[in-house]
């Protein structure tokens, strides 16, 4: 099956994604017209223009600027429902029936700015397109390493107030050799005892340490990229005795240069030794790409099966933070679904 085909093919299974940053959802086009709305320097600038003189991702250092830029210029609630406006377009548009959102509160505070008129307009929005029978959108508050474990504290506190409303869990984000795993564990487990999940990104590029520390100090019961858990089969082991998923990012890794090259990535590894993976986009406005592309990208890449897709679109379900019953009744609802498309196939 040609890539085309295979695009088209998994664009049509019901998908879910686990790993999206809000303000990576921001396109060219979007950027330009808050710069309009807020009469900033990238006002005059064409959506072309903004394109090629931005958005040319080749390294982390490059993503952090789109992301610096892009925060500036989100300075009120009706900001960020428009970039949500943009993840329910993208849903309907690729069949991801649910959804999992990164927002950082810390930014907010940083630049002295409120964040809880935010966070409800963003809750609003989300229980009301999933009322009106939308896509489900769920949300993980970010903590950032580098303002250490007070800032942290904070972030928890609000997701406690607001973990009935669409708030799920607790991340961590960054990294800063300043504050270690150990000043965090406490606050994540009084987290874990509110009934939220612990979701911590671990570096792309370093060694499996982290993803060791996401573990046993910080109690993860998901971890963002973690691929370097590779290198240790007690590790990936590990992982896969507890159920612990990793998201993938492929296009992402390429882009920054975490893993430039995608036959070599690991997840083929990590995938043949049974660790839960999942597939996502990270920041798909920033990175040009879709969850079906991903996908598309990963069966073509590693030679994936037609049942081995069914399982990776299962595996985004069955490693979310909905509630059991919930996810039992999507992953019935997806298994069928994608049985009866492959069916059509044959």
């Amino acid at each position: 099956m040609k890539n085309p085909e295979l695009v088209q093919l998994i664009k049509a299974l019901p998908k879910a994604e686990l790993h999206l940053h809000l303000e990576g959802v921001v396109t060219p086009s979007i950027l330009k017209d808050l710069a309009v709305r807020y009469s900033s320097d990238l006002a005059d600038k064409e959506v072309i223009e903004i394109e090629t003189e931005l958005f040319r991702i080749q390294s982390k250092d490059d993503l952090e600027l789109v992301r610096r830029q892009v925060r500036s210029h989100l300075r009120k609630p009706k900001d960020y429902v428009l970039i949500l406006e943009k993840i329910f377009q993208n849903m309907a548009e690729q069949n991801i029936v649910y959804s999992e959102v990164f927002f950082s509160p810390a930014v907010r505070w940083q630049l002295g700015l409120g964040v809880e008129e935010v966070l409800e307009a963003l809750l609003e929005k989300s229980a009301q397109v999933e009322q009106e029978g939308g896509p489900t959108v769920r949300w993980i508050l970010n903590c950032l390493r580098n303002l250490g474990p007070e800032s942290a504290r904070k972030t928890i506190d609000l997701a406690i107030r607001y973990r009935e409303k669409g708030v799920v869990a607790i991340g961590l984000g960054g990294s800063d050799e300043k504050f270690s795993p150990d000043e965090f564990s406490k606050i994540f487990a009084w987290a874990k005892v509110q009934g939220l999940f612990i979701h911590v990104h671990s570096s792309e590029t370093d060694n499996s340490n982290e993803v060791e520390e996401a573990l046993d100090k910080l109690g993860a019961n998901r971890i963002g990229h973690g691929m370097q858990a590779a290198r240790d089969p007690k590790l990936m082991q590990c992982l896969r005795d507890r159920a612990t998923g990793l998201d993938i990012c492929l296009t992402g890794n390429a882009l920054t240069g975490a893993w430039k090259h995608t036959r070599s990535h690991p997840f083929g590894l990590l995938w043949k030794r049974g660790v839960p993976l999942s597939l996502s986009t990270d920041n798909p406005g920033i990175f040009n790409c879709t969850l079906s592309e991903e996908l598309a990208k990963a069966a073509d890449t590693f030679d994936l099966t037609l049942p081995e897709i069914k399982k990776l679109c299962l595996k985004s379900i069955a490693l979310s933070f909905l509630p059991y019953n919930r996810k039992m009744t999507l992953m019935q609802k997806f298994g069928d679904r994608i049985s009866e498309i492959f069916t059509d196939l044959q």
